[in-house]
C-alpha cells in the first residue's frame, strides 16, 4: 500500500483496508506482459461488430480498427506522440476520409488512445471503453473501505473470491484462479442507481500462450444490467499472435502502417507550421515536396519497367537466335 493512502483516507473519515496478495499477483501477471500482438473480434448485442489488430511494446501502442472492407482507422501512441490514420470509402468507392493527424498530448481534442489488451478481464467495461480503466482500477487499488476473501468455485475452477467495498460505495467481486496466473475469471461491479442497482460484469475463458508461459483471455463476455434488465452486452474473441516477443519498431511508424505517399498530414505537434503537409514516403513534408517525391518514384518505376522489358526482349532475341542456329546445324 502506498504510504500516503492511509493518511488521505483517514482525513476523509475512512479506514484503509488491506489489499490481498492475490490481487497484486493477478495485476502483476498482466503487467509482466511487456509486449504483444493480438487480434480482437468484438460482437455487440445490437448486431454491430468491429475487428481490432493491436500491438504494444512498453509504452508504445498501435490499434487498427476495421469495420468491413471500406473503413480503416489506425491509432498509435509512440515516442511521445499520437498518430491517427483514417481511410474510409463511400458507397461509390470514393474516399470520404483520407488523413493523418499527429499530436504530442495524450489528451489532445479529437484523439483517442489505442487500447491496452492487458486490461481485458481486469475491468467490466466493453472493449473500446477499457482505455479509461488502468489494469489496477479495481484490483490492487488501496482506495477501499473493506476487503473480504473466501474460496468459491467459478466455471468449475477453485477460485479465491475477493469482495471489495470501494470508497464510493461500489461493490467489486472478483473470482481469481490462483493456478493460472493468477488470473481473474469473473468480475462484477455493483453500484446503486436511481433506477435500481447497476451491475456490470466480465467473464473470461483463458488459454496459455506456450511460447511465453502467460495465461491470457481467449474470450470475454461483458454485460451491464440495471434492476436486472440487460442494457449492454459484448462478446470478444481474442487471438494471441505473440506475448513478450520482440515487436519490430517500424510497426509504430508511417511506413509500418502503410500510409500512402502524398497522404495529407495535420501536424499538431508543430503549431508554427501553417502550410499543408503530406507524407512523402520518408518523412512528413510540404505537399509540393511530397508530390515531387511521388513523381520521382513513378519515373524511377517507369525506368525500371522499361529496362526490364528491354532485357526481356534481348534475352528472347538471343534465345531465338541460339535455337535457330542449332536447327541450321
Amino acid at each position: 500500500m502506498l504510504p500516503c493512502v492511509p493518511l488521505l483516507l483517514a482525513l476523509v473519515g475512512l479506514a484503509a483496508a488491506e489489499v490481498a496478495d492475490i490481487e497484486r499477483q493477478a495485476v502483476e501477471h498482466r503487467r509482466a506482459i511487456r509486449s504483444g500482438e493480438v487480434i480482437v473480434q468484438c460482437d455487440y448485442h445490437n448486431g454491430r461488430a468491429a475487428k481490432m489488430h493491436i500491438w504494444w511494446d512498453g509504452d508504445s501502442y498501435r490499434q487498427d480498427v476495421s469495420r468491413g472492407n471500406d473503413r480503416r482507422d489506425v491509432r498509435v501512441w509512440h515516442a511521445g506522440r499520437h498518430l491517427h490514420f483514417s481511410d474510409e470509402l463511400g458507397d461509390n468507392g470514393n474516399r470520404l476520409v483520407a488523413s493523418v493527424a499527429l499530436a504530442n498530448d495524450r489528451n489532445h481534442v479529437g484523439f483517442a488512445e489505442p487500447n491496452d489488451p492487458r486490461r481485458i478481464g481486469m475491468a467490466t467495461a466493453d472493449f473500446l471503453n477499457l482505455v479509461h480503466y488502468p489494469v489496477d482500477e479495481f484490483l490492487a487499488n488501496p482506495a477501499r473501505k473493506n476487503t473480504e476473501l473466501r474460496q468459491e468455485q467459478q466455471a468449475g475452477r477453485e477460485c479465491t473470491l475477493v469482495t471489495i467495498t470501494r470508497v464510493n460505495g461500489a461493490s467489486v467481486r472478483a473470482w481469481i484462479d490462483p493456478q493460472r496466473g493468477p488470473s481473474v475469471l469473473r468480475m462484477e461491479v455493483a453500484v446503486d442507481r436511481p433506477k435500481g442497482q447497476n451491475v456490470e460484469s466480465v467473464e473470461v475463458d483463458l488459454a496459455k500462450d506456450e511460447a511465453s508461459g502467460f495465461w491470457f483471455p481467449k474470450h470475454a463476455h461483458t454485460e451491464s444490467r440495471t434492476a436486472g434488465k440487460l442494457e449492454r452486452e459484448e462478446d470478444s474473441t481474442i487471438e494471441v499472435v505473440s506475448l513478450n516477443q520482440p515487436i519490430p519498431p517500424e510497426v509504430f511508424t508511417f511506413a509500418g502502417i502503410g500510409v500512402p505517399v502524398g497522404w495529407p498530414v495535420s501536424d499538431h505537434t508543430r503549431p508554427d507550421i501553417d502550410r499543408q503537409l503530406a507524407w512523402d514516403g520518408r518523412a512528413v513534408a510540404s505537399v509540393e515536396r511530397a508530390a515531387d517525391t511521388a513523381r520521382a518514384a513513378t519515373r524511377t518505376n517507369v525506368v525500371y519497367l522499361v529496362g526490364a522489358l528491354l532485357l526481356a526482349a534481348v534475352a528472347s532475341l538471343l534465345l531465338w537466335r541460339f535455337f535457330s542456329l542449332r536447327r541450321t546445324t
